[in-house]
């Protein structure tokens, strides 16, 4: 049976020596440099002497950067990247504007659905615990109206549906269900009248054929890694 759950994963951990020894970064653990590097609150750098707003779940870098910190070549990078953008993991866009040329040079990375799979607080700022009780919820982003919860930018659902969602196929299938929904509304523009139905309609085979395809981790929470 696959093991389920998370653990927390304190960013104070590029500090340790186990992690700053020199190496050739796998995929997985480019992944995981790029989580661990996506902003937990909004910040604001300069570039040029121009101000820009870097959102939660996004950071800001360059091709040559990932290269020399991962121990890559820039072109396997570039195909890293490329991936991910197809995968739906991530999207990049230029950061910093050469005042010489108005070129865009530079990147900025931001991690698809972060808020919904790695926030541990709402768009509020309400902390979501975890006593008993707290666990087996899905995080609402978006603040709460009449009862309906935004659980991502195009999906939401009333409390009693999730919990329907959650008690069939547990916790970490729903928010991958749940992003699977959000990805293709945010991308295709389609609207449904109920957002439970659309998941029972067909997003829950979409999640299950991903799943044997190897397309998801077993406990649904995110896309692997290219091998």
């Amino acid at each position: 049976m696959a093991e389920r759950g998370f653990i927390k994963l304190h960013r104070q951990i590029k500090e340790h020596d186990f992690y700053k020894e020199p190496r050739q970064f796998s995929k997985f653990e480019a992944w995981l440099y790029i989580l661990l590097n996506a902003k937990y609150e909004e910040e604001i750098e300069k570039h040029y002497g121009i101000e820009i707003t870097i959102p939660v779940g996004a950071f800001t870098t360059s091709y040559s950067k990932l290269a020399k910190t991962w121990g890559w070549n820039k072109k396997a990078v570039k195909n890293f990247i490329d991936y991910l953008v197809q995968q739906n993991m991530i999207e990049i866009h230029g950061t910093k504007v050469n005042p010489k040329t108005g070129t865009k040079i530079g990147t900025t990375i931001s991690v698809v659905n972060w808020a919904l799979y790695q926030s541990d607080r709402t768009k509020t700022g309400t902390k979501m615990g975890t006593k008993t009780g707290t666990r087996n919820r899905v995080p609402s982003i978006i603040k709460e109206e009449k009862n309906i919860l935004s659980l991502s930018e195009f999906v939401s659902m009333t409390k009693e549906e999730i919990q329907k969602l959650v008690d069939e196929f547990g916790l970490e299938a729903t928010k991958a269900m749940v992003g699977i929904l959000n990805n293709y509304k945010g991308s295709s523009g389609k609207k449904y009248k109920s957002d439970y139905m659309a998941i029972r309609s067909w997003v829950v085979k979409r999640y299950q054929e991903d799943k044997k395809k190897g397309l998801l981790f077993d406990d649904g929470d995110l896309l692997a890694p290219p091998h």
